[in-house]
């Protein structure tokens, strides 16, 4: 993201490296949501305390939630590109 917001003073220099890394993002986003539900499904099936459960749950969904605004502001700026 950092690349993409430093290169929209320039868009025209550095539209290729943008749209690589829009790309690279969407990967990424997709690979964290493969990473939450396997981590979510270990979770629920290894984890005997429940309060565990609870804390983990959060932390996992705050960290898919921080990939899904990347991906989102990504997207906003490919917009603006």
């Amino acid at each position: 993201l950092e690349i993409m917001v430093k290169g929209l003073r320039n868009r025209r220099k550095h539209m290729e490296m943008m749209r690589e890394c829009s790309k690279n993002i969407d990967d990424f986003e997709k690979q964290a949501d493969d990473v939450f539900r396997r981590a979510l499904g270990q979770l629920f099936d290894q984890e005997p305390d429940i309060r565990l459960v609870i804390k983990w749950k959060s932390v996992y969904e705050c960290l898919e939630q921080a990939s899904d605004d990347c991906k989102q502001v990504s997207n906003i700026i490919r917009g603006i590109m």
